[in-house]
């Protein structure tokens, strides 16, 4: 495990070894990006009340939402690569691939842009001084019904 993490590590961080050294320092990345996995999971399963779980996770790791926003992209991007068959060498979280292509399957490329529109306005507002818990929330049950159309 301890490799797949290096590995992840040198991959998000675009090669920088400074940038992979802080992320293996962060305690808890390792489980707060795989907790988003599994709530992007849950919104292509789930009924629309799972979207609640979501904020308010989200709201209570607030000082993280970069962090927390950064590991959507991610999974997010590749599940465009899983969706575009380019490979698992080219999938960031590469450890977690057997869930990316559970997901991947729930959502295609379209909607993957779509939802990472979503989330791009998000901390645009939020960086606006807009209500975090509203922005999100609102965010979020766009996604769900992105996913659901």
């Amino acid at each position: 495990e301890k490799r797949d993490i290096a590995t992840f590590c040198a991959k998000f961080s675009d090669g920088n070894p400074i940038g992979a050294e802080q992320l293996i320092k962060n305690d808890g990345f390792y489980d707060k990006r795989r907790r988003m996995l599994i709530f992007l999971g849950k919104l292509t399963k789930s009924e629309k009340s799972v979207v609640f779980d979501f904020a308010n996770y989200l709201t209570d790791a607030k000082d993280e939402f970069e962090q927390n926003l950064s590991f959507i992209y991610a999974i997010l991007r590749d599940c465009s690569v899983i969706n575009a068959s380019l490979g698992e060498k080219n999938v960031i979280n590469s450890d977690l691939y057997k869930e990316l292509c559970a997901l991947a399957k729930r959502v295609n490329n379209g909607k993957i842009n779509n939802i990472i529109g979503k989330f791009s306005l998000a901390k645009e507002n939020i960086s606006k001084n807009a209500s975090f818990v509203l922005t999100i929330t609102n965010t979020l049950l766009g996604v769900w019904e992105e996913i659901h159309d």
